[in-house]
């Protein structure tokens, strides 16, 4: 195999932000895991917001969306949930679209929840994977810490107010549970 060969395979398995066979990862897939790294929401955010922000003022549209960052946060989770709203389920289904290439019915029938959780002062409503919420079912309790494996799909402004949206794929205890 030639060196450039090898070099764009390298480049296109490693620099990729979705996986080559373009699907996002079932609840039991625990080979894809290994690429959550520890993390948080808000350090995602502070990252990506001067980049996305300028370029949502710049091109005068009112969302971004990106690569997925696979990250593991601890969050607490509030003990509530609401249907997956349909300004949601639309927009995640522009980031399967453009950023897996595949049918977004698919993936959006794996979602059909949020939950609200905090990270600091923050809160965040996230979609959960269903098979999250069922099979885990003994780490969602109210007021107490979570982690939550999380893939960024971007942002959406409304009224001059960025909304993140993360997919919750999978939970974990806490490391000091």
């Amino acid at each position: 195999m030639s060196s450039v060969l090898r070099i764009f395979l390298f480049a296109l398995v490693t620099l990729s932000p979705v996986r080559i066979t373009g699907q996002i990862p079932s609840y039991d897939d625990s080979l894809e895991w290994t690429r959550y790294k520890p993390g948080s929401l808000g350090g995602i955010i502070r990252q990506k917001t001067p980049i996305w922000l300028s370029d949502i003022h710049a091109k005068g549209t009112t969302f971004a969306i990106g690569g997925r960052y696979p990250t593991k946060a601890r969050v607490v989770f509030l003990g509530e949930t609401r249907p997956l709203p349909s300004t949601r389920t639309q927009f995640i289904g522009a980031w399967v679209r453009s950023q897996l290439r595949m049918d977004s019915a698919t993936v959006l029938a794996r979602f059909k929840r949020e939950v609200l959780v905090r990270e600091g002062k923050r809160h965040f409503w996230l979609p959960v994977q269903e098979d999250a919420w069922i099979n885990e079912k003994e780490l969602w309790v109210r007021n107490r810490p979570i982690v939550v494996l999380v893939q960024l799909v971007g942002v959406k402004v409304v009224d001059r107010i960025p909304d993140w949206v993360f997919l919750v794929m999978t939970v974990e205890p806490p490391p000091d549970a």
